[in-house]
């Protein structure tokens, strides 16, 4: 977990000590009361694993093929050497 996950289920666990109120933490968290109180009943419900992105460990759906990348790297390399990428000086 990110030190933002553990700082959010840390401030969860003290709202449910009652060490904090939902307003202080949604203060310290930088979300409104209304964020807090859904990411409280998340970790109520599903765990200390709500506070995770849910694309967390996922390959994003527009990546492109394996192939198709090595194919691009093969033409700038050979067919397309010299052409501007962005990376020649000007």
């Amino acid at each position: 977990m990110s030190a933002e996950q553990w700082k959010r289920l840390d401030a969860v666990g003290r709202i449910e000590r009652g060490d904090l109120s939902l307003g202080q933490a949604a203060q310290v968290l930088g979300l409104s009361k209304r964020q807090v109180r859904r990411l409280r009943g998340r970790v109520r419900a599903q765990g200390k694993e709500s506070v995770r992105h849910g694309n967390a460990g996922r390959c994003p759906s527009n990546r492109l093929a394996q192939a198709v990348r090595e194919r691009v790297v093969e033409l700038a390399k050979t067919k397309y050497v010299g052409f501007n990428d962005g990376s020649s000086p000007i």
